[in-house]
């Protein structure tokens, strides 16, 4: 399991609640090519401090795009155009542009239509810049000679008019390993209850915890073999749960620490065993967040040739507002060579 936690400026948060902004090394780090990989979704605001506030996703309208960077290409590019085709050869996109350049202006079509110039576009891919005003025919291109093998698609930056001169881009600098749709809604979740047994040596410790994912509203009881609480506002410090909790298993049982929001951990206050406490958060609303799984044996597969260390890219698209329109937030986070070897 993956939680993606990222706020509205890109960053990414260790946990929902007291956590601290983490590298997306750090937050992706248990992705393993090669697996299938269940993703936790939440988009946040920082109000101050580690505060975060949860934004509404939608599930419907959001996806996560896992894209390879492409570094470090080279092979054969076939780029063709009204029947005729150039191919390209050469190690990294340098060599293929200027390999590019000859091979199509040697084509018929290519040579009728005024000529090209082929540069390099950052590193993104490259650029075929024709030398004449007017709308010209798209090319196509066939990347699978090409190691790493790119998404190879083919936008037009640039329009051609009869002022204007065309350009038509191939994009070899991603490969987009996978695109999550089928999001579902988080609205529950079972509490954590963290355990240190009692014994003739050492005192018990309990902990409950409603951290994950954020609670919006409610109450929820605590049960000691049989004997509930009454209900506990979300918002009771370690004093307030005190006085609940005393006046149903009797005072001195416990003491009562609150260690982060919505989480509070009951010490038993003499050694020996005792029942463990189980919480009910029937009563408590959640914040939603969303989840979804996805194969990642494409990545596998693409792994193979990204040499010492796999560069990913998550895109995340999702309307916040209900408006139709796509807020997007971006993290980039490297695979070392040895995950992609294990």
């Amino acid at each position: 399991m993956i939680d993606v936690i990222l706020d509205e400026k890109g960053r990414l948060w260790s946990r929902l609640s007291g956590g601290q902004p983490i590298s997306p090394a750090e937050a992706f780090s248990s992705l393993t090519p090669g697996t299938d990989q269940q993703f936790r979704l939440y988009l946040v605001r920082c109000t101050g401090g580690n505060r975060l506030e949860p934004l509404p996703l939608r599930a419907g309208t959001t996806t996560m795009e896992l894209v390879a960077l492409v570094h470090d290409i080279e092979g054969d590019l076939s780029v063709s155009i009204g029947g005729d085709t150039a191919v390209a050869s050469g190690k990294g996109l340098g060599e293929l542009a200027q390999s590019l350049q000859a091979g199509l202006n040697s084509l018929t079509t290519i040579h009728t239509a005024g000529g090209v110039r082929v540069h390099v576009s950052g590193w993104r891919g490259l650029d075929v810049a024709y030398e004449v005003t007017g709308d010209q025919t798209a090319i196509t291109a066939d990347v699978s000679a090409l190691r790493p093998i790119p998404d190879g698609t083919i936008t037009t930056p640039v329009a051609g008019d009869g002022s204007t001169r065309e350009v038509q881009r191939i994009l070899l600098g991603e490969k987009t390993l996978a695109t999550i749709t089928g999001w579902s809604t988080i609205s529950t979740r079972d509490t954590y209850e963290f355990t240190q047994a009692g014994d003739a040596n050492a005192a018990a410790l309990y902990e409950i915890s409603l951290a994950d994912p954020i609670p919006a509203a409610g109450s929820f009881t605590l049960d000691l073999g049989g004997t509930v609480t009454d209900p506990i506002p979300l918002h009771y410090g370690a004093k307030n749960v005190q006085t609940v909790i005393d006046s149903a298993w009797g005072a001195d049982l416990f003491t009562v620490r609150k260690p982060y929001p919505y989480t509070w951990r009951l010490q038993r206050t003499a050694v020996g065993a005792l029942t463990t406490p189980t919480a009910d958060v029937g009563g408590v609303e959640f914040h939603p967040g969303i989840s979804a799984t996805v194969d990642l044996s494409s990545a596998a597969n693409f792994a193979q040739t990204a040499g010492s260390h796999l560069h990913l890219r998550a895109i995340i698209r999702t309307d916040l507002t209900g408006q139709g329109d796509s807020e997007v937030f971006r993290a980039d986070f490297r695979i070392p060579s040895e995950k992609l070897e294990s």
